[in-house]
């Protein structure tokens, strides 16, 4: 056990050490874009409408894990509720349907 504790302290000692760190600097990095859908940070909104929105965010991906086409269209019972506020299940339906759908897989 004392020569585990050696052995750890040791190598925390080496990792912390000026041998350790890299000789040269790096630049910082500096984000050109906020991806394909366009996110601006001072608006915390995205661009376009809700629904060029949604459709830019709900793109698939292919199977190297590259974002898909965008959609061309969305599902008729989607579309008609982005931007809604009325029609939307309540808090507590959602919630029901979200512990009956998990009841199921907790054991």
């Amino acid at each position: 056990m004392g020569f585990s504790a050696a052995m750890l302290i040791g190598s925390a000692l080496a990792a912390l050490s000026r041998e350790c760190k890299p000789t040269h600097v790096r630049a910082p990095f500096f984000i050109k874009n906020m991806g394909a859908c366009a996110f601006d940070p001072g608006k915390l909104s995205y661009a376009g409408t809700p629904v060029e929105q949604a459709m830019c965010l709900m793109r698939g991906m292919d199977a190297t894990r590259n974002l898909g086409p965008p959609l061309t269209s969305l599902p008729s019972a989607l579309a008609s509720r982005i931007g809604e506020t009325a029609g939307l299940p309540s808090r507590e339906e959602i919630s029901a349907a979200s512990a009956l759908s998990t009841a199921g897989r907790i054991q």
